[in-house]
């Protein structure tokens, strides 16, 4: 099926404008009919992958939470856990280890030391300043803790 270059900028989750650049560039094949460019819906497939596995930076995430006007923070805090990943930081219970960020459980308690040796844990809504020497941005971005 054939789209309009609004059509798929609006499932690519990108402006109009954008497309018509990536037409431009050739990374994304279009015919012209008359003044408008016209995309086989199996083309976006191309860009999509390509989009899925690129990583946003803060600044990216940031104009997208600033974009969503009247929206909770906790639907905020698992946007971005959905756009950067779980954080490090985490809180246990005997159970399991949840984000920090957005409370989804990340892991079993009784799983091996080596899949939760990364992590690391708030205690009482604390951490210390060497425990964050490991983290990026992506981990502490709409987590709520203080520094000891």
């Amino acid at each position: 099926m054939m789209i309009s270059a609004q059509q798929a900028g609006d499932r690519l989750g990108i402006s109009k404008r954008r497309v018509l650049q990536l037409i431009k560039l050739k990374r994304l094949k279009a015919t012209k009919v008359g003044n408008q460019y016209t995309i086989h819906e199996e083309d976006l497939k191309h860009i999509l992958k390509r989009n899925e596995s690129r990583v946003l930076t803060y600044v990216e995430v940031m104009e997208k939470l600033n974009d969503l006007h009247g929206m909770s923070d906790i639907v905020k805090k698992h946007l971005v856990c959905s756009m950067v990943g779980h954080s490090k930081l985490v809180v246990a219970d005997r159970k399991a280890y949840y984000c920090a960020r957005c409370g989804t459980a990340m892991f079993d308690v009784l799983l091996d030391a080596e899949k939760v040796a990364h992590l690391v844990q708030i205690r009482d809504g604390k951490l210390t300043a060497s425990n964050l020497q490991g983290c990026k941005w992506q981990d502490t971005l709409m987590v709520d803790f203080e520094l000891d």
